[in-house]
């Protein structure tokens, strides 16, 4: 059986901006090098910050969408507070409600709040950290 990661960002393909592609692209490597992802991801919400329903997929991954119904303020700073606060707690209530088990979680930063409460949900052993993102391996619940 393959490995199972657990993959963090709400952005994600099909994403049009360079976060969005850049995870995409980080999850086709690692599908090809063997692991399943399951991901934990927004609908598409860029340019306009106003988020658009998708079914997208990648061979390999199980990805898992919501903020569909989120609105976003004009103000840059309001809609950075809002993205942090809906997606912890999206992610709080995705690994609640799903029950599964991980080895390794990738989170990519921005944001960052879902990681602390993730972190403390798995109850990681080891951090290992870079610039833009941050791969943290958990201990099996």
């Amino acid at each position: 059986m393959r490995e199972k990661i657990l993959f963090l960002s709400p952005f994600f393909h099909p994403e049009a901006i360079s976060t969005g592609r850049y995870n995409g692209y980080l999850a086709r490597a690692l599908v090809e090098a063997g692991f399943h992802l399951d991901v934990f991801t927004s609908h598409p919400l860029y340019p306009d910050w106003k988020p658009v329903a998708s079914k997208a997929t990648i061979s390999g991954t199980m990805i898992y969408r919501g903020g569909l119904s989120i609105r976003y303020p004009v103000s840059a700073v309001l809609r950075r507070i809002v993205l942090e606060f809906w997606f912890t707690w999206y992610v709080a209530w995705s690994l609640v409600v799903r029950r599964e088990r991980y080895e390794v979680a990738v989170m990519i930063f921005p944001p960052v709040c879902f990681a602390l409460l993730s972190r403390r949900l798995f109850g990681a052993k080891k951090t290992c950290s870079g610039t833009s993102k941050q791969v943290i391996d958990f201990s099996p619940l």
